[in-house]
């Protein structure tokens, strides 16, 4: 028992020491990595902003309704209906000839 474990320990070890003493990044692979980047910030910023677009829609829909809501009902909104106008007065030509028909047969 204790042997595989010493064996288990020495073969551990030995991968972490090969997988410790790997060669740097690439530039190649570092651009394609900051591409991958950019792109996935883009489209997180993009879903972000139409979630936000999205609930900002609903806020003002919902104040807007109530708005309308309160004005409808508020006694104020509606201002009072104005009182009839006096009947102008009609003064009558001096005018002392008859009626009569325009054309004649």
């Amino acid at each position: 028992m204790k042997k595989n474990q010493i064996l288990l320990i020495c073969v551990l070890s030995l991968v972490i020491s090969l997988f410790s003493f790997q060669n740097s990044v690439t530039k190649a692979s570092q651009e394609a990595l900051d591409k991958r980047l950019k792109k996935f910030r883009k489209m997180k910023t993009r879903s972000c902003n139409e979630a936000a677009m999205e609930e900002v829609v609903e806020i003002v829909d919902s104040l807007l309704t109530r708005r309308a809501q309160v004005i409808k009902t508020s006694p104020i909104s509606k201002p009072p209906i104005p009182p009839k106008p006096s009947a102008p007065s009609v003064t009558l030509p001096d005018d002392s000839t008859p009626v009569g028909p325009i054309i004649k047969n």
